[in-house]
């Protein structure tokens, strides 16, 4: 029985030893980020939707021009004061009128979704290298977006940090 206490107590003494040796393991790191918050709160953001407001501004007039156009005739046909020839002119006009709307609306809207996703793309770029100079600086492991994370404590939020630098950048 001695001889079984022994081993026992030298067995555990052995295992205490090694696993206070052993070096321990440390838990990642991690941090989150809100992008839309980020996004909304970024200087370049603004600049660039007021710039594609202003680059877009006249051919949204002009689409606002023919569609006013377009709605005086269609109530001028509908009301009667068009007869005969006037009225097939009217129809015609109207006609084109839907047409050159419907094109160029449509090729606005290609414009605007282009230009958006190259300005995008631009910021976005700012935002990662943003993430990963803040990540290298603190050793951080992981970064995950914050609309998946049901609580975190604010130190491990990111995002103001991420602001400053991208405002910074040109």
């Amino acid at each position: 029985m001695f001889k079984k206490i022994l081993l026992a107590t030298a067995i555990s003494t052995v295992l205490a030893t090694s696993a206070m040796a052993a070096p321990k393991a440390t838990a990642p790191s991690l941090a989150v980020i809100n992008l839309p918050y980020i996004m909304s709160e970024l200087p370049q953001v603004k600049v660039i939707e007021t710039a594609m407001q202003k680059d877009f501004a006249p051919r949204q007039k002009e689409l606002e021009a023919l569609n006013k156009e377009g709605q005086k005739l269609a109530q001028d046909l509908q009301s009667g004061k068009l007869k005969d020839k006037a009225a097939t002119d009217a129809q015609r006009r109207l006609a084109q009128i839907q047409s050159d709307l419907n094109l160029k609306a449509r090729a606005l809207q290609e414009d605007l979704r282009k230009r958006q996703a190259e300005e995008e793309l631009k910021i976005n770029k700012l935002i990662q290298k943003a993430i990963d100079d803040i990540a290298k600086e603190r050793d951080i492991d992981l970064v995950m977006r914050g609309d998946t994370v049901v609580h975190i404590k604010p130190e491990f939020n990111i995002s103001d940090e991420v602001i400053k630098r991208v405002s910074k950048a040109k």
